[in-house]
């Protein structure tokens, strides 16, 4: 009888042990998918502001005039006063064959980043296609 008593003491250790180690496992997955979670939509924060932050240029006529004529220092007061200070950026601009031509980066940062591409078709009328990429970073 004694020894009955002793062997089910022992398999409920062994339960409170396997449901333990199901509840750590368990935790340990909601916080890895929380964290994914969370760090996707910031990914997914950055790369609508990239993206809002090409069209805003364009839909204002700015993006091809700084684009075509190179105007480095007017893409980084530009972009200093359109993205909040907390972001830092890298503006490229590419040939349609993704030949770099020139770029400019503002604090930007290895992490986490994004980036939005924006192609235009040409400039005054003449057909001379570039890609601009405005990658951003926290």
């Amino acid at each position: 009888m004694n020894s009955a008593k002793g062997s089910r003491g022992m398999a409920r250790i062994y339960d409170v042990i396997i449901a333990c180690t199901i509840l750590l496992i368990g935790s340990a997955m909601a916080v890895g998918y929380a964290l994914s979670a969370h760090q996707s939509e910031q990914h997914r924060d950055l790369v609508d502001l990239a993206s809002k932050c090409l069209i805003y240029m364009d839909q204002q006529g700015v993006l091809a005039n700084l684009v075509y004529r190179r105007e480095s220092l007017m893409v980084q007061k530009v972009l200093s006063e359109v993205l909040p200070e907390t972001v830092g950026y890298s503006f490229s601009v590419y040939s349609s064959g993704w030949k770099l031509l020139w770029m400019v980066d503002g604090h930007f940062k290895l992490g986490s980043t994004s980036s939005a591409s924006y192609y235009l078709s040409g400039y005054n009328g003449t057909s001379d296609p570039r890609i601009v990429v405005l990658a951003l970073s926290r």
